[in-house]
């Protein structure tokens, strides 16, 4: 007998383009026999991790049978004291990307209200609103970034939720202090404005007139923030995020976040992270010289990108990237391909190590000779 499981399933489930993660390492491997690896699609931190977190993760391997703090309560005091800002302000999740269906729910789902987002933006605004049945906007864009005006225009009462990834992912562009608060002055009082800073860090140090989105946060109380370890802390693998927000919005937040959803030895591992900014200024720093390394070699060799202030850099192809993507795998090179963003000739590639870079240039050169 045939199953008939998907006409069973939720419509927004029946017709969904899964997020497609870039291709594992073990992957390559199995596929192209290929003993050496440079991974560079998922933006993670070529530093790897701080020692002083792998020190306080193999200190507290002890009651793993036992569920974690639910109200990462250690985590939220050392945040509260990093940021600065009221612990009362601060939600706790699996990831960052995991607070996008939660905002969704508290302030889209049953309300009639319509999600907004750029074209070229982080695609995770494009799913969760599909998998909730909620009506979405997409905005043209600007320069491969937000165009502040189209989104002012299409904005109305209906508008539940604004989404801005700034720095944008996989673009690498971003708004600045006066654009950020062009938005808030004139979006409704009711419409949400959401900065998904999961490259913050990155930003904060490569853009000279990056926003203050805290100070906003004190003048805005529509205005949530996200932020994550998994970039620049290099924590990826345990996913811990965090919204910043209103009081009144973090409590909301907090009624529909799953139960238990950081593990104890995330929560070890990010108020570690959070202790040594030793390793984070290190980090900034090589991602710094690594984004000028690509600068100067796609200027010498002639070939148009994205200027970003990401850990990451979006190059153009000039054609479809998948010739350039699949002769890179062939060499052991993990890159992304933007086809699901409506960028068919580009490829994000993730800033790494100087020798991983000097690599992925002289894998370029020698695909563009051929």
């Amino acid at each position: 007998m045939t199953s008939q499981f998907e006409v069973l399933s939720h419509p927004g489930i029946r017709c969904l383009r899964p997020y497609q993660p870039g291709k594992s390492c073990e992957e390559l491997k199995r596929e192209y026999q290929v003993d050496k690896i440079i991974k560079l699609a998922s933006n993670e931190n070529p530093l790897g991790y701080s020692e002083s977190i792998k020190k306080s993760i193999e200190a507290n391997l002890n009651n793993l049978e036992t569920y974690p703090d639910c109200q990462c309560h250690d985590l939220k005091l050392a945040l509260a004291n990093h940021l600065p800002v009221s612990p009362d302000n601060l939600t706790i999740s699996g990831g960052s990307d995991s607070l996008i269906p939660l905002l969704m729910k508290c302030f889209c789902l049953g309300t009639g209200k319509s999600v907004l987002y750029s074209e070229y933006s982080f695609i995770s605004y494009k799913i969760h609103p599909q998998i909730l049945l909620l009506s979405t906007q997409e905005v043209p864009s600007k320069n491969w970034g937000d165009n502040v005006d189209a989104i002012l225009q299409h904005t109305n009462e209906e508008t539940g939720l604004i989404f801005i990834a700034n720095p944008n992912n996989p673009t690498g562009t971003y708004l600045n202090n006066s654009q950020i608060e062009k938005l808030l002055t004139n979006i409704p009082a009711t419409t949400i404005l959401v900065l998904d800073e999961a490259y913050y860090e990155f930003g904060n140090a490569m853009a000279n007139d990056y926003p203050s989105s805290l100070e906003l946060l004190e003048k805005y109380p529509n205005l949530v923030i996200t932020r994550t370890f998994s970039k620049a802390y290099g924590l990826a693998s345990q996913r811990v995020g965090y919204a910043i927000a209103h009081v009144e919005i973090t409590n909301l937040l907090n009624r529909v976040l799953p139960p238990f959803s950081v593990s104890s030895l995330a929560q070890v591992a990010a108020i570690a992270a959070l202790k040594d900014q030793a390793f984070i200024k290190k980090s900034i720093e090589m991602n710094r010289q690594g984004y000028q390394q690509y600068v100067d070699f796609f200027n010498r060799e002639d070939i148009d990108f994205i200027p970003s202030s990401a850990n990451f850099i979006t190059m153009d192809c000039g054609e479809d990237s998948l010739t350039m993507y699949q002769s890179l795998l062939e060499r052991g090179i993990i890159v992304r391909p933007l086809h699901p963003y409506n960028m068919p000739n580009h490829l994000r590639i993730t800033i790494g190590l100087p020798e991983q870079n000097q690599c992925v240039f002289e894998a370029i050169k020698e695909i563009r000779s051929q």
